[in-house]
Order: C-alpha cells, then sequence, then structure tokens
C-alpha cells in the first residue's frame, strides 16, 4: 500500500493538468462533455482519479506522520504552507484524547520529503474548494466528491468521510484490504521506526506518537511476528556483514566477533581456498539455518537468531530481547552485539561526555558512574579499531 501511494503522488504533473482544464471550464451543463471534447477523456475518470491521489496523500500524511485522527484534522494551513515554503522543519499540530474539539496540546513532527510532496499534493486538490472557505484548517475536501456521500454539502473532513477514503484506496491496492484506519497506520508508523532505526530507543519514539508513558509506545512496537515484516535492506545487511567479515573485512568489533571467528574456523576445514562465492553459499546456509537477523542500534548491532535470543542480556522474561530494557552496560557485556565501524563517532561523544561529567561532578556515585560509563566506552572503541584482527 505505502509503494502504491507513494506511485500515486510521485508524478502528478500531467494529472494536474487535466484536473486544473476542468476546473476553469464554466460551470454549465456542458461542462463534462466540452472536457471530453479537449481530453478525450471523461469526468467520470477524472473524478475517479482525484479521489484515488487525495486518499493516497492522506494515506501517507497519516503513515509518516504517526498521527492521531483529530491531530490530522487539526492541521492548519499556515502551519503547512510553513513547511513547503521551507521556513520551518516541523509539522505542528494539536493532540487532545480526552475531548473531540480541536483544542489540546502542541505537537511537532519532523518531516521527510515523501511528507512535503504529500501534502503539496493535498493543497492542490483543495485550492479550487477552498475558495468557498474561510477557516483556518488544511485538511478540507476536495471538489469532486461523491454527491450521495453523507455530509455531502460539508467542505471540513469529518471521521466517517476520512474513513471512506482510506477504505476506498485500500480496496484500490494490491493489498486488498477492507478497511484501514488511523491507528493502523500510527501502529506501521512505530514498527517501521523499530525496524529502521533504534528499538531500544523508545524514549524518542514515545516523545514522536506523544504518549505520555513509554509503556504505550512498547505496545506499539513489541509484536512476535515482527521479523516475518523484516525489510529487504535489514536481510540484506546480515548477510553483507557476514560475508565481509569471513573474508577478512572490517567486521562487527564486539563479542559477536567471537562467533564470527568459530564460523571462519569451520568454513576453513571445508574449503582450500576462501573465496566470496564460497563465502556467499557458506553464509546463506548459516543464515538461512539458524534464521540470523541484523537489529541496527544507534549505538551498534544486535544480531539475533532463533536461540540466541535467550542469551540477550537486555532479556527480561530469559526467551528473548527486551530492547526497551538496553543501556551499554548490558550491551558491552553480550554476546550478541557487535559494533560496525561507522558507529565510531556515537562512541567517540559518549566517551567525551562520560569524561566532563566525571571531571565535574561533585557527587561521588555520580562520578563513579561516569567512569564506568567511559570505560565502555573506550573498550568498544577498541573493538572498532580492532575489527579487521579480532577476525584474522
Amino acid at each position: 500500500m505505502i509503494e502504491e501511494a507513494l506511485k500515486a503522488i510521485s508524478d502528478t504533473d500531467l494529472f494536474f493538468e487535466r484536473f486544473n482544464s476542468y476546473i476553469e471550464l464554466p460551470q454549465t451543463k456542458k461542462r463534462a462533455r466540452v472536457y471530453t471534447r479537449l481530453t478525450g477523456e471523461s469526468s467520470l475518470r477524472l473524478f475517479d482519479e482525484t479521489r484515488y491521489i487525495y486518499s493516497a496523500a492522506v494515506f501517507l500524511i497519516l503513515l509518516l506522520f504517526g498521527e492521531r485522527k483529530h491531530e490530522l484534522a487539526a492541521t492548519k494551513l499556515v502551519d503547512v504552507d510553513a513547511l513547503l515554503d521551507s521556513s520551518a522543519v516541523d509539522m505542528v499540530g494539536r493532540v487532545s484524547k480526552t475531548s473531540p474539539t480541536l483544542s489540546g496540546r502542541k505537537t511537532e513532527r519532523p518531516v521527510v520529503p515523501e511528507l512535503l510532496n504529500a501534502l503539496a499534493v493535498v493543497k492542490k486538490l483543495t485550492a479550487y474548494k477552498r475558495k468557498e472557505y474561510s477557516g483556518e484548517l488544511f485538511f478540507i475536501r476536495h471538489p469532486f466528491q461523491h454527491s450521495s456521500n453523507s455530509g455531502a454539502g460539508q467542505i471540513t473532513l469529518s471521521t466517517n468521510f476520512l474513513y471512506g477514503m482510506l477504505d476506498e484506496f485500500a480496496r484500490r491496492t494490491k493489498a486488498n484490504i477492507e478497511k484501514v484506519r488511523p491507528h493502523m497506520m500510527r501502529r506501521a508508523f512505530s514498527m517501521m521506526w523499530a525496524w529502521r532505526f533504534d528499538l531500544g530507543d523508545l524514549h524518542h519514539l514515545s516523545k514522536m506518537l506523544h504518549h505520555n508513558n513509554e509503556r504505550f509506545t512498547k505496545a506499539y512496537t513489541d509484536d512476535s511476528n515482527v521479523f516475518e515484516f523484516l525489510p529487504e535492506e535489514l536481510q540484506k545487511l546480515m548477510y553483507e556483514t557476514m560475508e565481509e567479515s569471513l573474508l577478512g573485512g572490517t567486521g562487527l568489533g564486539g563479542n559477536f566477533n567471537k562467533t564470527m571467528r568459530r564460523y571462519k574456523r569451520r568454513l576453513q576445514s571445508v574449503v582450500n581456498v576462501i573465496t566470496p562465492e564460497s563465502v556467499n553459499s557458506f553464509v546463506r546456509a548459516i543464515v538461512g539455518r539458524h534464521n540470523y537477523r541484523i537489529i541496527p542500534q544507534v549505538d551498534g548491532f544486535c544480531v539475533m537468531s532463533d536461540v540466541r535470543g535467550k542469551y540477550a542480556k537486555c532479556s527480561t522474561d530469559g526467551v528473548g530481547p527486551n530492547y526497551s530494557n538496553r543501556d551499554d552496560s548490558l550491551c558491552v557485556t553480550c554476546q550478541n552485539f557487535g559494533v560496525p565501524s561507522n558507529r565510531r563517532s556515537v562512541w567517540e561523544e559518549r566517551l567525551s561526555a562520560h569524561k566532563q561529567v566525571a571531571s565535574s561532578a561533585d557527587i561521588p556515585t555520580l562520578r563513579a558512574a561516569a567512569l564506568e560509563s567511559a570505560d565502555r566506552a573506550e573498550t568498544v572503541l577498541k573493538w572498532v579499531d580492532a575489527g579487521r584482527e579480532n577476525i584474522a
């Protein structure tokens, strides 16, 4: 659905040429016939395409913002204009779970290019209808809504109208899903954050979701089936990391390197010369047999398999990892932890911060904790520097 939504709003220049040509025609009974004579297509097809593109844009905005539906409804035109004019980097909104009104706590969310494009598409689609609207809200209806829709005379988006848009979009995609709701995209946003960034850093995700308690955030990301949907790029990362290590390149510094050294000895026992071809076959067999996967963290990689979960230092049940329980004191002693060279700057910054605290702290326990943390950071930096030698 994400792929189809991105495709729907990615190249809309020709669509908007036809859209604007219809809008600019005189509003007479002959309008549809004139449009067909000018463009060679039915106006009904244009209306249908308009609804589809608008629905795709709203779907992406909900998904990539992780907003609640009332937060989306409270979006103001002036704030979107500031984003589109590049004078702002965060989207301003409001969130309140105790009132159906548009008042509530102010929120800010970072934006990405795909979001800017979706917002720009919505602005173009609603520009004509906005001439009839004197309010400040950004999300209003497009000019070609179904006449049979409930509340067809309204300009702002009602909940039912929003649900209808999302359901229609979902049914028309290859996913063939009958019903889509904003909370589903909110959870998808959380899952994508967990996959792509730092599973253990629920604090930042909680702030982005505007949860009052990180326990609510954990409920969005704690799914036993999460790895069934592991993105292809993370699978490639697992293969590339293991292959690079076995070929003698810079491997993962840290405790997982012990496992890689064991695998290299096993490989050397069955081949005379280690070649890229032999390594590729070996790695694919190992990854497939043990269901290996890499979970990127901001400070390193967590390497998991079907049996390694119970050895995770962050585990709270003795069965699998609990990434919300992660900290460097656990990771540095965990056999599943490895640090690639591109995480060196993270540990350098940590080391510097710990040393500053240690040198300025007046409280003995605080100073001792900072010194311990600095020692761990120095250990990890040694791992990174010795990555090549560790696998040799």
